[in-house]
């Protein structure tokens, strides 16, 4: 919703004529100032939002990192399946001896 030259045209005409030359100045001095303070908040709230989603992005890879490192650990022989390749208690390194 862009407003064109004539649009502005038109506005500031109707603005000239209800609220007169004099105090026109006046008027558009406001408008800056609250201009300018609805952009500050537009970006302080853009700020936050921008940080809870940094926090929330973080929390995530973090959970995620949890998550992999847990599935990299290796199983402990005892809480292995005898059949596993983690653990083989029937091979040894010396092909001679005779398996039990």
């Amino acid at each position: 919703m862009g407003l064109g030259f004539f649009e502005i045209c038109i506005i500031a005409l109707f603005v000239l004529i209800f609220f007169g030359p004099q105090r026109l100045p006046e008027m558009m001095r406001e408008a800056g100032k609250f201009f300018v303070h609805v952009k500050r908040l537009s970006n302080e709230v853009k700020g936050h939002f921008e940080t809870i989603m940094n926090e929330a992005e973080a929390s995530i890879l973090a959970e995620e990192e949890k998550k992999r490192t847990i599935k990299k650990l290796p199983a402990s022989p005892s809480s292995s399946p005898p059949d596993s390749e983690a653990y083989h208690p029937e091979k040894t390194s010396d092909p001679e001896t005779p398996k039990v």
